[in-house]
């Protein structure tokens, strides 16, 4: 098969691992984003692929400034959808989110249903997690990195006692509760990139005083794989009900890190799957005052106990042997 991936330029992860694990059988075609297509890249592609893999097309439904509905997004979604189908024989869409993350309150119930409709435009659906399968199909979410080649990969070990909240910070992962009721020795790491300048000023004034460091701005790699190695344990504060799953869990159990997080949809199918490293708390305030009272001696799963459970849950052959049938239109 020509499986192509949209979008499929950029520095992303996720679409990165998803390439790498079709690409062991099959020939891999990252398509541009749709606006430089349109300056006239199209012709660099050979239609037709035998299928497009779509990720986030929703996003250009709300506007980037209010997180309103945007008919203007819509017909910019239906205008992709068209260009991509003139590509490839087949289309599958990842369902990343119920609604985009920046989806004003008062439109998460429309853009959602109409998100659901939009399901229909496409040959097959997939989901990261079973609590929301329904018609959709489940297909594994990919570790970050190979488990193996994490095993041995112990960077360092500060010897500091810190929980770690990893990735985009942004209003809608919850970090400002967790600032706030953050009061005991353990120490709380927020880093990741931050293009909310009120949001982080927030979260500065209310760390001041408090066992709390902030690194934001972008985290190389090999910082980002020592800061997940050396912590005690992952933090996921949000539980809103626009995320489908959560990449930082992932990419906490491809080290072997523990995760405490914050009840939804997804962790709570996680759980009764027993998922690897997780622990669940009923609030972020629940989260917080656990989080910041743990010890270093205190029992839990180890490292490897993690990356073996990962391995057998989301490997990169558990994955394959999900996604290429649903890829080639033999698992509907």
């Amino acid at each position: 098969m020509r499986v192509g991936f949209y979008p499929g330029v950029g520095n992303n992860a996720y679409q990165g691992r998803m390439q790498a694990i079709v690409a062991q059988e099959h020939e891999v075609v990252p398509v541009p984003r749709i606006k430089w297509l349109a300056l006239g890249r199209l012709r660099a592609i050979k239609p037709p692929l035998d299928v497009i893999l779509v990720s986030w097309l929703e996003n250009t439904l709300v506007s980037r400034k209010t997180g309103r509905l945007q008919w203007a997004g819509l017909l910019g979604f239906r205008a992709k959808l068209w260009v991509l189908r003139r590509l490839s024989r087949r289309l599958v869409m990842v369902r990343h989110n119920e609604f985009p993350h920046r989806t004003a309150v008062s439109d998460q119930a429309r853009v959602k249903a109409l998100l659901d409709q939009l399901e229909s435009r496409f040959d097959a659906v997939i989901t990261h997690s079973g609590h929301n399968a329904g018609s959709r199909l489940y297909v594994p979410h990919p570790l970050y990195e190979p488990v193996e080649s994490q095993a041995s990969n112990q960077v360092f070990k500060t010897g500091e006692l810190y929980c770690l909240a990893f990735g985009r910070i942004s209003p809608y992962k919850n970090l400002l509760a967790l600032v706030e009721h953050w009061d005991g020795p353990c120490k709380l790491v927020i880093a990741g990139p931050c293009n909310e300048p009120v949001y982080l000023k927030a979260l500065r004034q209310a760390a001041e005083g408090r066992s709390v460091d902030i690194k934001a701005g972008f985290v190389p790699e090999q910082e980002a794989v020592s800061l997940m190695l050396g912590a005690r344990c992952a933090l996921l504060a949000h539980s809103g009900e626009e995320m489908v799953v959560s990449g930082s869990y992932f990419y906490a159990i491809s080290q072997g890190t523990p995760v405490m997080a914050v009840k939804s949809g997804f962790l709570n199918w996680l759980a009764s799957q027993d998922g690897p490293g997780l622990t669940l708390f009923g609030s972020a305030v629940a989260l917080a005052r656990a989080g910041s009272s743990l010890e270093a001696d205190e029992n839990t799963e180890t490292s490897h106990q993690i990356r073996r459970k990962a391995s057998w849950l989301f490997g990169d052959d558990v994955v394959r042997d999900h996604l290429l049938p649903v890829l080639s239109g033999k698992r509907r």
